[in-house]
């Protein structure tokens, strides 16, 4: 994880330096210096083992950005690390293929908690096992779903957890107009808006369209009683 974040921190510290000599970027020695404050913000466990460095002209413009790490801090961060210990029955088996079994385990109770979310699978509310089943088998349903997805998507190299996955598909929206014309007709046109880049990718390796339905128009017309003036009503006096 450490290693992540350290990468991570210094991608964005290269993207910030990038925008200083590159055309229309970010130039100003105060807006760099909030761009930066943004991503230590992101990354508090990391920034305090780098040393930032800004050199600014007489037009309060930032002209170059370097960084290096402090080597006290990197030490004294490297002494507080622990020991992860993972306990099984396993013997025959490599490291590898441990880790590898623990991190199946770990994504299916991730995916699992995710789903009982969405879903509202929890609180189990019954009193028979073939009612448990049931409420479940949804969850199950669901569970190889997203796993055939995910599969499909990391293979791509696109490893985000499934709620980041409907977290970002749900920035695609349907939206429905209706209207009403001169005839009195009510007009619905349902139609789906554009894919943003990172929801195109996803459609894009799933090979699915970037649009899940076509532009929809549907006209109901006025409807009117009409009277009926050869019904004659019959009075029974008995």
């Amino acid at each position: 994880m450490y290693g992540q974040f350290t990468e991570r921190y210094e991608e964005g510290l290269r993207v910030i330096a990038a925008g200083i000599h590159k055309k229309g970027g970010v130039k100003k020695y105060g807006r760099v210096n909030i761009r930066i404050g943004r991503i230590n913000e992101k990354y508090p466990s990391v920034h305090r083992m780098y040393q930032i460095e800004l050199t600014e002209d007489e037009k309060d413009c930032c002209t170059s950005m370097t960084w290096h790490k402090i080597q006290q801090a990197v030490v004294d961060r490297e002494n507080i690390y622990g020991v992860y210990f993972l306990r099984t029955s396993i013997t025959d088996r490599s490291e590898s293929f441990i880790r590898t079994v623990y991190n199946c385990i770990r994504e299916v109770e991730n995916t699992f908690r995710t789903l009982k979310t969405d879903l509202d699978l929890r609180p189990i509310c019954h009193k028979t096992d073939e009612a448990s089943a049931a409420h479940l088998h949804p969850g199950l349903m669901a569970y190889w779903v997203v796993n055939t997805i995910r599969y499909q998507l990391k293979t791509n190299g696109i490893t985000s957890q499934w709620r980041e996955l409907v977290r970002v598909m749900n920035t695609q929206k349907s939206v429905t107009t209706t209207m009403l014309n001169d005839r009195d007709e009510h007009i619905s046109i349902r139609c789906c808006s554009q894919p943003a880049p990172k929801v195109a990718v996803i459609y894009h390796t799933l090979n699915l369209k970037p649009a899940p339905f076509v532009r929809k128009k549907s006209v109901v017309p006025k409807t009117e009683l009409k009277k009926n003036h050869n019904i004659d009503l019959q009075m029974d006096t008995g």
